[in-house]
């Protein structure tokens, strides 16, 4: 799937460095609020087609002012020498191409509006992903800082009660069922975690280089 997805730009025995173990190293919050909206892919695109659009416009106005055109013409043989020089003045009277500079005008316009809505939905995608991120940084914490321990400790316990007759086959089997649930949930919520710190990197066009083995 990542060789299709890919369309043959890595090579075939390659291999996936990482886990989901891996720390998360992100700049501030207050950084990243400033950085995102400013270095989008798709907000750095349009703030170029509105650079676009204005040249434009000046463009169809500067097309309506008089032009200056200077010709200069040199020929010259063993007998013979001609020097040519002459101007000619382009003065725009009847038609001033005002449909033309109206619809760059609007083009223009049209742009920038497309480009302050894409900033604020850019800005709205970081603040969920930022809250998505800290939930499952939370719940990684969660497990992490005791719950999984715990319900091991409670599965050692099940076993050892198990061995000397004290609890039957069924705690026992319902400990480890519940231990391998809490695996689980761990798992997903670092898989969130992952998933919310690749998700603000791609918003802000943040791609670490891997190491590619060759």
């Amino acid at each position: 799937m990542l060789l299709q997805l890919t369309a043959g730009a890595i090579p075939i025995d390659f291999e996936i460095i990482g886990s989901l173990k891996d720390p998360i190293r992100l700049p501030p919050l207050e950084e990243l609020r400033e950085q995102v909206p400013k270095v989008n892919p798709d907000v750095v695109r349009l703030q170029a087609e509105q650079e676009r659009a204005s040249h434009r416009i000046s463009q169809e106005k500067a097309s309506v002012l008089p032009q200056i055109s200077v010709l200069y013409t040199n020929y010259q043989d063993a007998q013979f020498t001609s020097n040519i020089a002459g101007a000619s003045v382009r003065i725009p009277i009847w038609y001033r191409r005002r449909g033309e500079i109206d619809t760059a005008i609007h083009d223009s316009a049209r742009i920038r509006e497309t480009l302050e809505y894409r900033r604020y939905e850019i800005s709205q995608l970081f603040e969920a992903a930022w809250q998505a991120l800290q939930i499952a940084q939370r719940r990684v914490d969660l497990f992490e800082g005791g719950l999984i321990k715990e319900a091991e400790n409670v599965v050692q316990v099940a076993q050892t009660a198990y061995r000397f007759g004290e609890r039957g086959l069924i705690e026992f089997l319902d400990s480890q069922r519940i231990f391998r649930g809490i695996i689980s949930d761990s798992m997903l919520a670092r898989f969130e975690l992952q998933s919310a710190a690749a998700e603000i990197d791609r918003l802000r066009a943040h791609y670490p280089k891997e190491l590619i083995p060759e």
